[in-house]
């Protein structure tokens, strides 16, 4: 039979493995991103120049359609904002329904340590 400080040193040694588990994930995770960021701050960068001088291209052209209105510059820019605005905020609710569903959360430690939680449960039932 095995006492109460075997039992113990036993969950303090699962929870230490649980930990190293999700110590491990974490760092897979960190070391991909270490890689991935640089080359994120480069692609937003060219990708905003690039972007920035579309939206004044495609401004002038909706301008060139309003040579009439004296404020043809200023709707111009205002139809194009309200085109992006409309396309980003589609985008971000997918993004949030897609984080939503997925999450963040690491689940293959959850599932162990829901798997400890019933074992430690049931070795406490049959102590008693």
């Amino acid at each position: 039979m095995l006492s109460l400080k075997d039992v113990l040193l036993q969950i303090g040694a699962i929870f230490q493995t649980r930990l190293d588990l999700a110590a491990s994930e974490l760092k897979e995770t960190l070391d991909a991103a270490k890689v991935a960021a640089p080359l994120a701050i480069i692609t937003l960068v060219l990708g905003a120049t690039a972007y920035l001088l579309v939206m004044v291209a495609l401004a002038a052209v909706v301008a060139g359609m309003l040579k009439s209105n004296p404020y043809r510059w200023p709707l111009a820019f205002s139809i194009v904002a309200g085109l992006w605005l409309l396309i980003g905020s589609t985008a971000a609710y997918f993004a949030l329904r897609e984080i939503q569903i997925r999450g963040f959360v690491p689940q293959r430690t959850l599932e162990v340590l829901e798997g400890d939680k019933i074992w430690i449960q049931n070795e406490a039932n049959n102590r008693i």
